[in-house]
């Protein structure tokens, strides 16, 4: 049996290749070990790209130790005459000798070689260490009933036991271990697939990572992890269940739009408002619901049982001569109805959700001028009186009247310096205070005052035929 010899020298252009690092140059360093990983055989099931790729993750875990020089296919095509290379691409499985036999030039202390196949559902990865005598010093298999992009996961278990092998404990690095409630949910490290929970996920460089779980029907979760050297992190999560995009409360008769929390610039982005737009702010809100339109005089009548409307043109018009008091009156009987906990939004949800989510909007949908006469009944096109919802366009969270038609009643209390007090996450103003604010404007206002940032005021007791409001909710 021919023996690779340890350190066989390579020719100079093949050394200049190979050297992966020269950190290290000016200062005398330990020499590497010099692995050659052989491509992966594909077995069936598994396209022979497939199996390279495979081959590649390998190859890049082991050389991520920091303790191994690679050499790879390329390496053996630039050292080897054209007849030995073909000879050691077409060794039979189990033949080491051949290996050995047309890879001495390259002067390597250990093969790395094996394949991979697929039997029914499970994908098999068998992989074997042959040291320079031609003896396999270790063998490692490694099933997984998965995708084939999830056997990347595969290959670094399979390079975490040859390093454990090789070089100890890999003491540099370290490891996650993640539960979730309920488990089976995908993990993914720096966006890289890493398994499903429950999963101690080993050969973890330390640093910051990003932690990613996905489960279907469930919200993805993301979180920062330090890991350090040596150490194991533990990371016990619940997942919550999806929440519906949009729901109609049929006990109220209300469609709700589900709002994605984000953070925005609140207030006078656009330097024509008043001095209690100011001073623009950014403030992050969490997911709500909001109502697709404003609450309705049908709707009104079935929870409260009379209309106290000025335009009593339809049901299916605003609900307007409704004081903030009688608001509060009609969630306290419309929650008791529903089981629900529904209230009016927030200032800063409003005026989030007016801008399509936190957009840099003018008015609810649009920034232009021109084109407000498609999204909002103002004083130009209103024939002054309110309108059935929903006739014009929706902004794009598909919301209808959040520009026009009557002002919006919201939970805050006003005060012309509320912003400066304003908390950066989910703010709301409750300070006292003898008014409250009403947002977006009505069929009597000028194009000035529908702006997505406008504000005004009124006494919770005050009704006007220009006022309604629409409900929220927090999921």
């Amino acid at each position: 049996m021919q023996t690779i010899k340890k350190y066989i020298q390579l020719p100079l252009l093949i050394i200049s290749f190979v050297i992966i690092s020269m950190s290290t140059a000016h200062s005398a360093v330990e020499e590497k070990d010099r692995l050659l990983v052989i491509p992966l055989k594909d077995k069936g099931g598994v396209s022979q790209d497939e199996a390279s790729l495979l081959t590649n993750i390998l190859s890049t875990e082991i050389y991520r130790s920091g303790k191994f020089t690679i050499l790879n296919r390329d390496d053996m095509k630039a050292v080897l005459d054209e007849k030995e290379f073909e000879l050691a691409m077409g060794c039979d499985d189990d033949n080491n000798i051949c290996l050995l036999e047309n890879v001495a030039k390259l002067a390597v202390n250990k093969i790395i070689a094996g394949d991979v196949g697929k039997l029914g559902r499970k994908y098999i990865v068998s992989i074997r260490m042959i040291n320079e005598d031609g003896e396999n010093e270790i063998m490692e298999r490694e099933s997984c009933v998965c995708e084939i992009e999830e056997l990347d996961k595969t290959m670094e278990q399979i390079s975490y036991k040859l390093l454990k092998y090789l070089a100890g404990d890999v003491e540099r690095n370290g490891a996650i271990r993640v539960e979730s409630e309920p488990s089976a949910a995908k993990i993914y490290i720096d966006g890289a697939y890493s398994g499903t929970t429950p999963e101690t996920i080993q050969y973890v460089l330390p640093g910051s990572r990003e932690l990613v779980l996905k489960l279907e029907g469930h919200e993805d979760l993301s979180k920062r992890v330090d890991v350090k050297a040596g150490e194991e992190e533990t990371i016990l999560v619940n997942l919550e269940e999806n929440k519906p995009q949009a729901y109609t409360d049929s006990g109220a008769g209300v469609e709700f739009v589900l709002v994605k929390g984000g953070c925005f610039e609140m207030g006078d982005t656009f330097g024509d408002g008043g001095d209690d737009e100011k001073p623009i702010h950014e403030v992050c809100m969490g997911d709500f619901y909001i109502g697709k339109y404003e609450v309705t005089q049908g709707q009104w009548e079935d929870i409260m049982g009379n209309n106290p409307s000025d335009f009593k043109k339809g049901l299916n018009f605003p609900v307007e001569q409704v004081s903030w008091d009688d608001v509060q009156r009609f969630i306290i009987n419309l929650n008791r109805k529903t089981g629900k906990n529904y209230r009016l939004p927030t200032e800063a949800e409003w005026e989030y959700a007016a801008r399509s989510g936190g957009k840099r909007e003018k008015f609810a949908g649009t920034n232009s001028e021109f084109e407000l006469r498609r999204y909002a009944w103002y004083d130009s096109n209103s024939g002054r009186r309110s309108h059935p919802v929903g006739r014009k366009n929706p902004n794009e969270l598909g919301l209808y009247d959040m520009t026009g038609n009557v002002w919006e009643r919201v939970q805050d209390i006003y005060n012309k310096d509320a912003y400066r007090k304003h908390q950066s996450n989910n703010p709301m103003y409750t300070e006292s205070g003898p008014c409250r604010v009403e947002r977006g404007g009505s069929w009597n206002s000028v194009k000035e005052s529908v702006r997505a940032s406008g504000r005004r005021y009124n006494a919770p007791n005050g009704r006007h035929g220009c006022v309604g409001f629409r409900l929220a909710r927090t999921p």
